[in-house]
């Protein structure tokens, strides 16, 4: 009986411990994308100083982002902190989230890799950017209710699908204003085009992971 005690406190410890982790990654993919909305919006401003301070920023973020996910898989679901039919379904979301940052990093170093005159940058891609945060957000509210009150987190899921629509449709803007500019550098709209497209990646990684959420949500409740 003692020993299933100390085992029992045990469990306790790491699960609490994995939910502060849990929450610093989550807290991590939302500071991410509202970073990378900032560096849209500098960069559409020609503020180079600013884009490359926000670029090295978002790049420390998806550091940090491994590092949560690393701790939370080797120190607390390799040690058993949570029942097995369930660690996997937690290794899992630990991953979509990671790999949310992940795509905001891969956005933030495709804006530094090609210097474009700000008039030439449609501003149609900082809406588009503030859309991706929204859906973040979203994201975040749906994570926070999970285990908690699954109507909430399933209904915070189905917004992020709306937004996620929302910015796909601005997405299609960008690319009427990209290629339908007269005298367009080809070069200059594949490249905004991909740009673009990497910002939406990151709605597109958000709504993977509510839905996601949403079936686990139908799973155990």
């Amino acid at each position: 009986m003692i020993m299933s005690l100390s085992s029992l406190f045990s469990r306790k410890k790491l699960q609490k411990r994995g939910k502060e982790i849990f929450d610093k990654l989550v807290k991590q993919m939302q500071t991410n994308s509202a970073m990378l909305k900032d560096l849209v919006v500098a960069w559409a401003d020609g503020n180079t100083n600013e884009t490359e301070k926000l670029t090295k920023q978002i790049i420390e973020g998806e550091r940090l982002s491994d590092t949560y996910k690393e701790e939370l898989v080797e120190t607390v679901l390799a040690k058993g902190a949570f029942l097995p039919y369930t660690t996997e379904d937690r290794f899992t979301l630990i991953s979509y989230i990671d790999d949310i940052v992940d795509t905001t990093e891969d956005a933030a170093r495709l804006i530094g890799v090609q210097v474009v005159p700000a008039e030439d940058i449609p501003r149609i891609l900082t809406s588009l950017a503030e859309k991706v945060w929204l859906c973040t957000d979203k994201l975040q509210d749906s994570l926070k209710f999970l285990y908690e009150d699954f109507k909430k987190a399933t209904a915070f899921g189905r917004d992020v699908e709306g937004i996620r629509e929302e910015a796909r449709d601005l997405y299609y803007k960008g690319l009427e204003k990209i290629l339908g500019k007269p005298g367009q550098n080809p070069l200059l709209a594949i490249y905004l085009r991909s740009v673009a497209l990497a910002i939406l990646k990151v709605a597109i990684r958000a709504e993977e992971t509510a839905d996601f959420v949403k079936r686990l949500a139908v799973r155990l409740r």
